[in-house]
């Protein structure tokens, strides 16, 4: 036992290894950039405060370094091509590069269009309503020039700055756009897009970063407020996870109780009433199951003993029931009903066995056939279902957290997701991943408790 279970432990590593990995790939190489935080294109800031504020959080989150420790790209690309976060940039970058092949003169160009924007953006607001809408002109066809990747656009762009007439401290800057432009056309190598360069960053890279502080429990700074992950998470996963093991505890109690109890009266009242009450709760919405407690229970339909939302300053045994019933019931119940019929089921199957047969023969009572003899078998597919269950631990309810209230998990790992905050992500996907493996885990150490006669890491002829 003591050998199979260290086995499994360290099957854990290079599975979260894996695990991880995947994640992190998949979310590095979404075609949305990251979220952090700075001011938009919408907002009052100007260009070159955005750019400043996103290479400030960049260099803060370590995302000025190469994601992995080797990268295969074409010769065409730069490694800097990486570090664009701006999704108009980098499509206008990535088209360039495609019809033109060199980074060089590309970024050179590119530059000189950004202090372009730049410039007509910090213009003096002109006096009367004609000339700020000649102005206005100016700054969408920059702005344009700044995002474009097409060659015919980018020509009549600039054709357009030049017909518009701009103000005279603009002009060499106008000119030195143009002659990049003639520079980029000149000098192009498309060849080399076709042409692989395999790149070696060594360890000083994003994931090796995050690995590395992954096994010193630090998940890395939010791209949101840039405060550390586990800050966000320690709080919030007790809470979570209190009233997500209440549940499932309610959940496994009653539904292993009341299955056997209905396969024992196969048929009867009591079998089809089990049933019913269990294909009701099934088909019930979670948030309108929590709203109808709230409504008999804490609003006063049928009493008011309970609280409507949960209170993290409950004073008393008394008090902690009245705040926790009502969350832990809407958690619990559709896993409650599932779970019912499940067991009613396996007692269904195992009790037309030849060994329940040959316990009845002996003369045993009913209540020794189901508990001490159809019981233990029937619990294996039960029991399997305990490695699935663990991770919703901290998956949590965002519909039910925010019905009673409850600061958990769930309404995090939704928010996140929404702002694009990567590591946040990630370390919860971390945490799922390793409760799931210890839920199979802990399941292969109850077969064994339940059935001796199985042996783990042993095969038989």
């Amino acid at each position: 036992m003591t050998r199979y279970v260290l086995t499994r432990i360290l099957w854990f590593i290079p599975t979260l290894w894996v695990i991880t990995m995947l994640v992190f790939f998949i979310g590095h190489s979404s075609p949305n950039p990251p979220n952090l935080g700075c001011p938009t294109a919408e907002s009052r800031s100007s260009l070159q405060q955005i750019l400043d504020c996103e290479q400030r959080a960049m260099h803060t989150l370590g995302l000025d370094k190469p994601v992995f420790y080797l990268a295969l790209r074409t010769q065409a690309e730069a490694d800097s091509f990486s570090l664009i976060t701006q999704k108009g940039v980098r499509d206008a970058y990535t088209s360039l590069l495609r019809s033109y092949g060199n980074w060089t003169e590309i970024d050179a160009f590119y530059q000189t269009k950004q202090a372009l924007v730049s410039e007509v953006y910090q213009l003096p607001r002109p006096a009367n309503a004609q000339e700020q809408e000649v102005q206005d002109g100016w700054k969408e066809a920059a702005v344009f020039l700044l995002n474009s990747g097409d060659p015919a656009e980018i020509e009549g762009f600039i054709t357009r700055l030049q017909a518009d007439s701009l103000p005279e401290r603009l002009q060499p800057l106008l000119s030195k756009v143009e002659a990049n432009w003639q520079a980029v056309q000149q000098t192009a190598t498309p060849w080399k897009n076709y042409l692989p360069s395999l790149r070696w960053y060594g360890l000083d890279n994003q994931y090796h970063n995050w690995l590395g502080g992954l096994f010193k429990g630090d998940f890395g700074l939010s791209y949101r407020d840039k405060s550390p992950v586990i800050g966000h998470i320690a709080p919030r996963l007790g809470r979570t996870m209190l009233f997500a093991s209440l549940s499932l505890l309610l959940a496994y109690g009653l539904g292993l109780v009341v299955g056997v109890w209905s396969g024992r009266f196969r048929d009867t009242w009591r079998d089809k009433g089990s049933g019913f009450l269990s294909y009701v709760l099934v088909s019930i919405p979670d948030f309108w199951f929590a709203t109808l407690l709230i409504l008999l229970f804490a609003a006063g339909l049928i009493t008011q003993w309970f609280d409507v939302s949960y209170n993290i300053y409950a004073s008393s045994f008394i008090e902690y029931l009245k705040t926790m019933t009502l969350p832990v019931l809407a958690y619990g119940y559709g896993a409650f009903a599932f779970l019912s019929r499940m067991m009613r089921n396996n007692m269904l199957e195992t009790m037309e066995q030849d060994y329940i047969r040959t316990a009845r023969a002996k003369g045993l009572n009913e209540r020794q056939v189901v508990w001490r003899h159809a019981l233990k078998n029937a619990l294996m597919p039960f029991i399997t279902l305990l490695g699935a269950a663990l991770p919703a631990l901290i998956g949590g309810s965002v519909v039910l957290e925010r019905i009673f209230g409850i600061s958990g998990l769930g309404s995090v790992v939704f928010n996140t997701t929404l702002n694009k905050d990567f590591p946040m992500i990630l370390a919860v996907v971390v945490l799922s991943a390793s409760l799931t493996l210890l839920g199979y885990l802990v399941s292969d150490l109850l077969y064994v408790w339940i059935n001796p006669r199985v042996r783990l890491g042993k095969s038989h002829d």
